[in-house]
């Protein structure tokens, strides 16, 4: 009983100097160069196919950057499935080139938009814009403190097969 207190005792004091030395528990760290904005957080979601297709994004990403004075603005954003299969996905992404800050972009040369749908590992259809539609735009409500908000609508259409999918009803609310 005597050799399990000392034991015991050993163990206990090693545990208390060893959390004593101890660091504080940082799960990442922090560096000023490096983007580490929470895909997570924000709201972005529209509908697919005339309204009948709901999209939701799981994941969500901004970049605003200038270069050689022109600003340029990227939004790409991920929906997993509901079974979180790593080959069933849409992606949606766009990009204002000559970024101005708020304002209404026409879908056309300075506007790109991309879009993938991945139904399983065989079947991914990729879509890019259709330009120059009437009633296409993405429009930037808010362009500040790295807060980015606003509402699209724009038709696709398909790489392969030049169908075309219209989405509507897109808005978002981003941070960087």
């Amino acid at each position: 009983m005597k050799k399990i207190l000392q034991t015991l005792a050993v163990v206990t004091f090693s545990g208390i100097i060893f959390s004593a030395c101890s660091k504080p528990y940082e799960p990442v760290k922090k560096d000023p160069d490096i983007d580490q904005s929470n895909p997570l957080r924000g709201d972005f979601e529209c509908y697919l196919y005339d309204g009948s297709t709901h999209y939701v994004a799981d994941e969500k990403s901004v970049t605003d950057i200038t270069k050689d004075g022109s600003r340029s603005l990227a939004i790409h954003t991920k929906e997993y499935s509901d079974s979180m299969d790593v080959y069933v996905y849409k992606t949606i992404s766009f990009g204002i080139s000559n970024f101005q800050g708020t304002g209404t972009y026409p879908i056309d040369f300075y506007t790109n938009v991309a879009v993938t749908l991945a139904y399983d590992s065989a079947n991914i259809q990729t879509f890019t814009q259709v330009s120059n539609e009437p009633e296409t735009f993405i429009n930037i409500t808010k362009a500040e403190n790295d807060q980015y908000e606003g509402e699209f609508q724009f038709k696709i259409k398909n790489t392969k097969d030049t169908s075309t999918v219209l989405i509507n009803r897109g808005k978002f609310k981003l941070e960087k």
